[in-house]
């Protein structure tokens, strides 16, 4: 039997439950009903309708620096882009489609490059002391807006992170 004339009998079934059962006993099994019906659209809902992203976060991503401080010899520094729903969880599926594209408002200070393997992150190179604020944009591939699931409203960019980077570490003595 296939999974929805399975279901389909089941529903026959509790048709003639409710209809053969008194008064009393009717609306307590629709109370019953009720509470699996909704529990069964709930997971439904999960397993089959992705949450669909609100907006975006940039978080950068160092070792053990305090967040937003790196120097001149940080290395192997990225900056993520992430998409929250309606709920606050931060493992949303983003916009289809999206192309990111990272940006530094101080260039002289840090700039940040899309990742090869990672579309969602940039690696950040250190240039010189100062401060910068490291960005991020979202479009199309072929640079039209990216929209909202309403199809009219532009999605928002995220906004940008500051980064300051101090002076490395003395040298020789």
């Amino acid at each position: 039997m296939r999974v929805d004339e399975y279901i389909r009998a089941h529903i026959d079934h509790i048709i003639k439950v409710i209809e053969t059962a008194g008064q009393h006993e009717e609306h307590e099994v629709l109370a019953e009903l009720d509470a699996e019906i909704t529990r069964f659209c709930q997971w439904w809902s999960e397993r089959h309708h992705p949450t669909t992203a609100t907006h975006a976060v940039i978080t950068l991503n160092k070792g053990e620096t305090m967040p937003g401080a790196i120097n001149v010899d940080t290395q192997n520094e990225t900056v993520t882009v992430s998409f929250v729903d309606d709920k606050g969880d931060t493992n949303a599926d983003g916009p289809a489609g999206a192309v990111v594209t990272f940006t530094s408002d101080n260039a002289a200070v840090v700039t940040a490059a899309l990742d090869a393997k990672n579309p969602l992150q940039g690696n950040v190179t250190v240039v010189g002391e100062g401060t910068a604020n490291l960005g991020a944009t979202l479009a199309n591939a072929d640079g039209t807006p990216v929209l909202e699931s309403d199809g009219v409203t532009a999605f928002p960019d995220p906004a940008p992170v500051a980064v300051t980077v101090s002076a490395g570490a003395a040298v020789g003595a």
